[in-house]
């Protein structure tokens, strides 16, 4: 099974997606975490307050560290020609956006969204509840949620767990994950169609 990939996670200073201002990820090597990534990113603007909270990271906190173009081609270079994994799509738009604000080429990344890959592997996830952490904890991943490359650690063994549960590996999960969502068995054939609630009744405690 091909079971190597990178899992990205962000954090942002405010509801602006391009105010990256932390960036983990982990390399995942056959099936186990080989290298990680952990930086702290000046976004170049302000804190919103309720972001703040959730993270815990702070203007002062940033000062002095690294803007987003000069951390970019580490990140490139960390990637490298793997599959990029991450939980929901918001870190996929984050990275997109921060490097369309300082018009860099952003990278052509294959990226598999964990969560969509949770919403087909365990039926109890198919509707609702596929936020990180309740799936991390259905997966037994304790992990210190909101820190990036905590975040980017349990999004690596929530795939890493999918794979072993259903036999799809990291290339079966990229085509899987774009079909509709059906629970799968161990040999990767889905077994049964579930009913799937709207996209506007999946409240914000489902998607944290």
């Amino acid at each position: 099974m091909d079971l190597t990939f990178v899992a990205i996670d962000v954090e942002t200073a405010n509801p602006d997606r391009a105010s990256i201002c932390q960036i983990g990820a982990v390399a995942v090597r056959d099936g186990e975490i080989i290298d990680t990534l952990d930086v702290l990113v000046d976004p170049e603007t302000y804190f919103d307050p309720w972001n703040v909270q959730i993270h815990g990271i702070s203007e002062s906190m940033v000062r002095g560290e690294p803007c987003f173009p000069d951390i970019a081609s580490r990140l490139q270079g960390f990637v490298g020609e793997r599959v990029v994994a991450s939980h929901t799509p918001f870190d996929r738009t984050a990275c997109d956006r921060a490097h369309e604000r300082y018009e860099l080429q952003a990278p052509n990344w294959t990226w598999l969204d964990t969560a969509s890959v949770s919403r087909r592997a365990w039926t109890q996830f198919a509707a609702r509840g596929y936020g990180l952490s309740n799936v991390a904890k259905h997966c037994g991943i304790e992990f210190q949620h909101h820190s990036a490359v905590e975040d980017a650690r349990a999004a690596a063994l929530i795939l890493i767990k999918a794979c072993s549960d259903t036999g799809l590996d990291v290339p079966g999960w990229l085509g899987r994950a774009r079909q509709s969502v059906q629970s799968v068995s161990r040999d990767g054939q889905g077994d049964r169609p579930l009913v799937v609630c709207p996209k506007n009744n999946v409240t914000l405690p489902d998607l944290l």
